[in-house]
């Protein structure tokens, strides 16, 4: 049953991390609509109930509560790390344009360049006008 909390509360976080727009965009390669959105939130709160069921009727009220809410802290950990430091193997591995152009008006505006808009990037590229932008 700690097995089964501990998996539970895995896949309940991964459905939280997956009702964002960044992550599920970067993993599944789709937009999120609203309806999914609250179709996946609603499916991870049953996750983290049914982990804490499993706690309480593995250990009992007082050790499964801190035996739940101890898995739920892993599986939250573990989910955060694995959605922001693994590599999406998604179709968009090459990297987003918006977030290739947004870096570019970063590193443009650090270097104080005039054309430093996200509209101006293509302009700055076609007339080089700012050297710190990838040709």
């Amino acid at each position: 049953m700690t097995a089964l909390c501990l998996l539970l509360a895995v896949v309940a976080f991964v459905l939280f991390g997956l009702a964002t727009d960044h992550h599920h965009q970067q993993r599944l390669g789709q937009r999120l609509t609203r309806g999914r959105k609250r179709h996946l939130r609603r499916l991870a709160w049953v996750g983290v109930g049914a982990c804490l069921a499993a706690a309480f009727a593995a250990q009992g009220p007082v050790y499964g509560a801190v035996a739940g809410l101890g898995a739920l802290s892993f599986g939250a950990g573990a989910v955060f790390l694995f959605l922001n430091l693994a590599p999406a193997g998604g179709p968009d591995t090459k990297g987003n344009r918006n977030e290739v152009q947004v870096s570019h008006s970063i590193r443009a505006r650090m270097h104080g360049c005039r054309s430093a808009g996200p509209r101006s990037l293509d302009r700055a590229r076609r007339h080089r006008s700012c050297p710190h932008l990838p040709r």
